[in-house]
């Protein structure tokens, strides 16, 4: 397979190519940082190059139930702040809850954003 740079866009043939390109170079991305992936599992060794470590790096993150986010809302509450300055509901969990756009308009201001990318033809 062989790779040629392309520098400008001139049709929408060039388009095509660079769009199937970017497919198979994400790709190979995503194999070769599964290789990475299993010999720093398998060695249990971070990978160090000149300018970065690849390894597992820990995370944190904080799940409440209905019941502990009451309590910290409360807290919250008690230490001056108010909750619902700070808590959103994501797009995700409003299409599980189910409810249209027209019911949502009545507590919220829609925001439209674009975001780059592609996405599978339906």
């Amino acid at each position: 397979m062989s790779t040629q740079t392309i520098e400008r866009i001139e049709t929408m043939d060039d388009a095509i190519k660079l769009a199937n390109e970017i497919n198979r170079m994400d790709a190979a991305l995503k194999q070769k940082k599964e290789l990475l992936k299993s010999f720093v599992q398998a060695n249990g060794k971070v990978v160090e190059t000149d300018k970065e470590i690849w390894g597992f790096n820990p995370t944190v993150s904080w799940s409440f139930n209905a019941e502990s986010l009451k309590r910290f809302c409360e807290g919250l509450v008690v230490d001056g702040i108010n909750p619902w300055n700070h808590l959103s509901i994501s797009a995700a969990e409003l299409k599980k809850l189910g409810y249209g756009e027209q019911a949502l308009k009545r507590y919220a201001t829609r925001k439209d954003s674009r975001k780059f990318g592609s996405k599978v033809k339906k």
